[in-house]
């Protein structure tokens, strides 16, 4: 790994700061759009062609970062610099995520990233690979709906339980921003 100098850093918040802003550019308004059009209209097709335009960029990005630095922690480039790390791999295919998974999970070992944005990362891989998720964090857009429902979970009486062991909000919390609530191990529209 090369060495981490405060010129280094400062360029690596910059390119990282970059990447992040890239990452939610477009997923900032991803639910109102699939409100308006659907998920397969025109307008969401071109919007989910940019954001895999800039995702890819951004992975090459963090790769590139990743292989010469390690997964570097919020107390050397700041949380939102570290969060873009995680966000990259987070949106990047099922391969991706595989890969960087135990990197990731030593990274929380060492204090370096988060357990909430490793159990998120877990939770995708495993809805990915179809299964049932751990941590509630993953949901799906039910077309005829309208809403997001949470995907599958592994005994979901007991998952504020296992949300707050890796410091995630309880269901309830978690769903408002989707207009959703937690009852009963199912989520439920308010």
């Amino acid at each position: 790994m090369k060495e981490i100098t405060s010129d280094v850093v400062e360029k690596l918040k910059k390119i990282l700061n970059k990447v992040f802003e890239d990452d939610q550019k477009y997923r900032r308004n991803s639910k109102k759009l699939l409100d308006q059009y659907g998920p397969d209209s025109k307008e969401v097709q071109e919007v989910v062609e940019k954001t895999a335009k800039l995702d890819k960029k951004n992975l090459e990005r963090i790769e590139i970062i990743l292989e010469q630095y390690g997964w570097l922690s919020e107390d050397i480039i700041g949380y939102k610099e570290s969060e873009a790390i995680f966000l990259v791999i987070q949106h990047a295919s099922l391969e991706v995520q595989i890969k960087y998974f135990p990197i990731m999970e030593k990274a929380v070992e060492l204090g370096n990233a988060r357990k909430c944005d490793l159990a998120m990362l877990q939770d995708r891989i495993l809805v990915k690979q179809g299964k049932k998720q751990i941590y509630g964090t993953q949901l799906i857009y039910n077309e005829e709906e309208k809403q997001y429902v949470v995907e599958p979970l592994v005994y979901p009486e007991k998952v504020d339980e296992r949300r707050q062991s890796v410091g995630l909000p309880p269901m309830n919390e978690y769903l408002k921003c989707y207009d959703l609530t937690w009852e009963n191990g199912n989520s439920q529209k308010r």
